[in-house]
């Protein structure tokens, strides 16, 4: 009875160095998993700070452009506005030599008569 018990004892003793080898070699395999992963995780982290810093100096770029673009706007904004004014001014004068024109012509006009 007592070998009996010990060749079972051995039996199970048997599977169990067997499962645990398995066992260890699953820990193995989710370990390199986890490895893979976090490298996957690091490349991620880098790829996303890349493109953050890439879009970022984008940005920055844009705003330059962007203020340039503000200050050429206002300066051409400012120059519509003074051939604006010069047009005006020009249409008071051309307006006034008309005038001018017709009253001498009137004038002369009257002197005929």
């Amino acid at each position: 009875a007592k070998d009996q018990e010990l060749v079972l004892l051995r039996k199970e003793a048997r599977g169990t160095k067997e499962e645990l080898e398995a066992a260890w070699t699953r820990v193995e395999e989710l370990r390199q998993e986890v490895l893979s992963k976090t490298e996957e995780v690091a490349c991620t982290r880098k790829q996303v700070a890349d493109d953050f810093a890439a879009k970022d100096q984008e940005l920055v770029l844009l705003r330059k452009e962007a203020r340039g673009t503000k200050e050429e706007l206002e300066a051409a904004w400012t120059r519509v506005e003074e051939l604006r004014q010069e047009v005006l001014s020009k249409t008071e004068e051309v307006a006034c030599t008309r005038k001018q024109v017709a009253d001498d012509f009137a004038a002369k006009d009257q002197e005929l008569v």
